[in-house]
Protein backbone atom coordinates (compact mmCIF):
# COMPACT_ATOMS: atom_id res chain seq x y z
CA UNK A 1 0.00 0.00 0.00
CA UNK A 2 1.38 3.28 -0.81
CA UNK A 3 0.23 7.21 -0.22
CA UNK A 4 -1.66 6.75 -3.79
CA UNK A 5 -3.53 3.89 -2.58
CA UNK A 6 -4.47 5.71 0.68
CA UNK A 7 -5.62 8.76 -1.08
CA UNK A 8 -7.66 6.92 -3.95
CA UNK A 9 -9.49 5.00 -0.70
CA UNK A 10 -9.88 7.66 1.17
CA UNK A 11 -11.48 9.75 -1.76
CA UNK A 12 -13.82 7.01 -2.49
CA UNK A 13 -14.70 6.49 1.18
CA UNK A 14 -15.43 10.07 1.70
CA UNK A 15 -17.83 9.87 -1.80
CA UNK A 16 -19.90 6.86 -0.06
CA UNK A 17 -20.73 8.92 3.49
CA UNK A 18 -17.46 8.09 5.24
CA UNK A 19 -16.61 6.26 7.96
CA UNK A 20 -13.97 5.37 10.69
CA UNK A 21 -10.92 3.10 9.20
CA UNK A 22 -7.79 1.95 10.21
CA UNK A 23 -4.73 1.90 7.50
CA UNK A 24 -2.03 1.14 9.32
CA UNK A 25 -2.88 -1.42 11.52
CA UNK A 26 -5.54 -4.66 12.15
CA UNK A 27 -8.12 -3.21 13.83
CA UNK A 28 -7.96 -3.05 17.88
CA UNK A 29 -4.19 -3.06 17.83
CA UNK A 30 -4.07 0.03 18.20
CA UNK A 31 -6.33 2.56 19.83
CA UNK A 32 -6.97 6.30 21.01
CA UNK A 33 -6.80 4.75 25.12
CA UNK A 34 -3.26 3.12 24.47
CA UNK A 35 -1.63 6.14 22.42
CA UNK A 36 -3.03 8.75 25.42
CA UNK A 37 -1.72 6.08 28.33
CA UNK A 38 1.61 6.13 26.32
CA UNK A 39 1.67 9.61 26.34
CA UNK A 40 1.27 9.67 30.21
CA UNK A 41 3.93 7.55 30.24
CA UNK A 42 6.52 9.24 28.19
CA UNK A 43 6.25 12.25 29.45
CA UNK A 44 5.89 11.38 32.85
CA UNK A 45 2.18 13.11 32.94
CA UNK A 46 0.32 12.23 36.56
CA UNK A 47 -2.95 13.10 34.35
CA UNK A 48 -6.01 11.34 35.04
CA UNK A 49 -7.49 10.34 31.60
CA UNK A 50 -11.64 10.80 31.48
CA UNK A 51 -13.84 9.75 28.97
CA UNK A 52 -16.57 11.71 27.84
CA UNK A 53 -19.73 11.17 25.75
Amino acid sequence: MDVWDVGAFTLDTAAKGGGPYNLVAPQGRDTMANLLAACLEVTGGRGELVWAE
